[in-house]
This record gives C-alpha cells, sequence and structure tokens, in this order.
C-alpha cells in the first residue's frame, strides 16, 4: 500500500471516513497563507462541519487534510455556509487517500527535557536577495575587484549574484545540486557516468540556450563556482569559460576566490535581516526540524519552500551549521505558528552530532500495527510538521525562555490559492 493513491468520489464512503479517520486526526485547512489548525465537530446528512479559527468567510471551495500514521487523507469542499462564529460548513466533493510511510525515528521535546533545543541567526534566500539588492553600489566595487583578479587568470569571466537576474539557470543548478560547481571540461565530449546527469542539466537548461550567443559559438568548457552564506545557501557564482578543456586544478581557484566574493559582501549590510533571536525546537528527525513562535513578527523569516539557514545548539556540542527546506507553515489553534523544515544539508561533524543526539533521544517504538479505517492517532504518528504539542504552548510559557511581547490575535490567513 505503502506510495498509493486512492480517489474517492462514492458518498457511502463519506461518512465511514469522516467518523473514523478524520474525527481521530489533527485537521488543516490549506491555505495560500500556510497550513492552519482546524477542528472537525462532524458530520450528517452529507454535510461536514469544522471550526475555523481567525477565517471570517470562505471562498467557494477548500482543501482539507489529515494525517492518520502513514495515511494522508485530503478533502475537496465546497463552503455551504456559515452558522455561527467560526463553525463553516461544507459539502465533500471528493477524497483522496494517500499511503506513504514514515521511516525515521523523531525526538519530540518535552518539558521533561532539562534542556531545551534553539536555532540562531536564521536567515532566509529571499532575505539574502533583499540584501544584495540594497547593497548595489557595493555589490558593484566587490564584483570589480573579484573580475579584475580572475582576469589574471582567465580571459572569459562573468560575477553575477542574484538580485541582477531572475530565473537563473546556474542559481536553480546551485539549489537542486545542494551548492555543487559546475565543471564542464569539454561541452562536446560524454562525461563519466557520475557527472551524466549534471551534464545534462547543464546542456538542457544552460548551453542549449547561449550556444547562439556569437561571444559564445567558440567557449567549449566552463567552471562555475557558487558564492554561498555560511556555506549554506547560494547568492551568486564566480563563472570562468575557456576555447579549449578546462582543467580541473583551476576549481580550486574560483573555490577561493568565491569565498574572497563572500568575505566581502558579509562586511556590507546585506547579511542584516538576519533573526537577532533565538527560535524554539519543538522536535527533530534526521529529515527534519519543527520550529514554533508566537510573535508574529518572526514569521518574515519563512517562506514555504525558500531556504533557511542557522544554528542548532545541542549539549555538549558546538552549534550546528544547518541548511533547510521550508516545507510548510502551520498555524496553531493555541495561536502559535509552527514552521517544517527538512534538511538540506549540513558538514559531516555537524551532521554525525544531529543524527547522534536523534538516535539517543528517540524512544523505542512498539511495532506498529497496519493501518485501517479504525486506526487510533498517537503523537508519534503525526509529521513533524503538521502535529500540535501541548508541550510546544508550555515551553513558550515557560520561564526559562523569552517572552515575545504580547500580540493581538494572528491575522486572518487568506485562503485564497
Amino acid at each position: 500500500m505503502t506510495g498509493s493513491i486512492e480517489t474517492i468520489t462514492d458518498r457511502n464512503r463519506f461518512q465511514d471516513i469522516f467518523n473514523n479517520m478524520i474525527a481521530r486526526a489533527e485537521v488543516h485547512l490549506r491555505t495560500s497563507s500556510g497550513n492552519l489548525r482546524i477542528r472537525f465537530l462532524g458530520y450528517t446528512e452529507g454535510m461536514a462541519a469544522f471550526r475555523i479559527p481567525y477565517i471570517k468567510t470562505m471562498p467557494d471551495s477548500a482543501l482539507v487534510f489529515a494525517r492518520i500514521g502513514e495515511l494522508t487523507v485530503y478533502l475537496q469542499l465546497k463552503t455551504v455556509e456559515k452558522q455561527e462564529e467560526n463553525v463553516f460548513v461544507f459539502s465533500p466533493i471528493k477524497m483522496q487517500l494517500i499511503h506513504s510511510a514514515r521511516t525515521e525515528g523523531r525526538v519530540t521535546l518535552t518539558d521533561s527535557e532539562k534542556t531545551l533545543l534553539f536555532v540562531t541567526g536564521l536567515i532566509s534566500d529571499f532575505l539574502l536577495y533583499d540584501g544584495i539588492k540594497r547593497e548595489k553600489r557595493r555589490i558593484e566595487i566587490i564584483r570589480d575587484k573579484i573580475m579584475e583578479d580572475l582576469h589574471k587568470i582567465f580571459s572569459e569571466v562573468k560575477v553575477q549574484f542574484i538580485a541582477e537576474e531572475s530565473g537563473d539557470p546556474r542559481m536553480r543548478f546551485f539549489y537542486e545540486t545542494v551548492n555543487q560547481p559546475i565543471f564542464i571540461v569539454d561541452i562536446a565530449k560524454k562525461p563519466e557516468a557520475a557527472e551524466e546527469a549534471r551534464f545534462a542539466f547543464y546542456r538542457e537548461f544552460i548551453y542549449s540556450k547561449e550556444q547562439f550567443n556569437m561571444k559564445r559559438k567558440s567557449l567549449i568548457s566552463e567552471i562555475a563556482m557558487p558564492i554561498l552564506y555560511k556555506n549554506k545557501i547560494p547568492y551568486g557564482y564566480l563563472q570562468v569559460n575557456n576555447t579549449v578543456p578546462i582543467s580541473e586544478s583551476y576549481i580550486q581557484v574560483l573555490a577561493r576566490a568565491s569565498e574572497l566574493a563572500s568575505q566581502m559582501v558579509s562586511k556590507t549590510t546585506a547579511f542584516s535581516d538576519m533573526c537577532s533571536e533565538r527560535l524554539l525546537v519543538s522536535d527533530l528527525s534526521k529529515k527534519g526540524i519543527g520550529i514554533v513562535f508566537r510573535d508574529r513578527k518572526f514569521i518574515r523569516y519563512f517562506k514555504e519552500k525558500s531556504i533557511v539557514a542557522f544554528d542548532l545548539s545541542l549539549p555538549g556540542v558546538k552549534p550546528l551549521s544547518i541548511s533547510c527546506i521550508v516545507r510548510n507553515i502551520t498555524l496553531l489553534e493555541n495561536k502559535i505558528i509552527k514552521v517544517g523544515c527538512e534538511i538540506r544539508e549540513m558538514d559531516e561533524e555537524s551532521r554525525s552530532a544531529f543524527e547522534h543526539y536523534v538516535t539517543t533521544h528517540t524512544p523505542a517504538k512498539p511495532e506498529k500495527e497496519p493501518v485501517s479505517q479504525k486506526a487510533e492517532v498517537t503523537k508519534d504518528d503525526a509529521p513533524a510538521h503538521e502535529e500540535t504539542q501541548k508541550t510546544d504552548d508550555d515551553a513558550l510559557k515557560g520561564e526559562d525562555v523569552p517572552q515575545p511581547p504580547a500580540t493581538s490575535a494572528p491575522e486572518e490567513p487568506s485562503t485564497k490559492s
């Protein structure tokens, strides 16, 4: 069943799914602002009722989902009416049941833990973009300096930053390969097996669009090295090309130039949007991290699918430098905002310490029975980025945690797709 998708339009099955699955699960409404925790109230005469906080009006249709063990249920609903404050009635259109196994263990941080975990120094790729754009004049000076140095060795040189060109295919390459450089010895020669995928990307998305440029017609080789924020987030690159096959030894030359460029940019205000406060970690797994906060001012650091970089403090080791992809943002009923992050990259030393912590702090689980329509939902079964934990709220209230200023109710999430 793992990996299977079942679409259900037979209304005779809706009652059983609502009563035996949705009623036992944590339910979310998908909105353009993130996932909103809602409460299922009941299903009768073909209509389903939910209590939905913070929403004043609903669009004509809504997407609701819930996870039960290895099963995720998606509900496509048609809005019928608003009965009372925060209570909406819907007519189900169809359902999808998607089976996907969660294989890794997860550490849920509770009040019994003597040490709370925090992330610090958080910044996101879109804030780096804003910082580079803001420092345009100083970035131009840095570009001129780097190009002057590289022109002493290479005839064809380019220095590019993210705020200068949208949809740059080389930046896309660095994002998809987790900061690997582009190295094309000779575009006319077949690469080694290990490089075939990267070579294919280069030919399809880069070379095919540039080969008719008269200046590039005679260029057959390339090295492109990303410029990285703390070796984690690419925000530009150095590119050199040649009319003859290029030597691998030049990769180190570009790597040193990239590091110099990063050091020069760090002396500007381009990185000043970094979060200066620490954020509480709610749970960990080998593949992800949950971050929670109450103060809405921190939401500016997160967008779904963006890359964030931060340091994670674990007991007994130096802070771990980690980059993640933001997978979802959930507004919980207790007004806590939870961000689910998928780990993208960390160095070997950090990964070893991180996995050791997760392994030694993950409680042993009893062997789970196959998922059935009457499966009970446990806290461990819920996904890290979709679960609510009472301990999240307790920790945010605790004396050991710096309290943010009191805030009013969160702004109304937008349900527009």
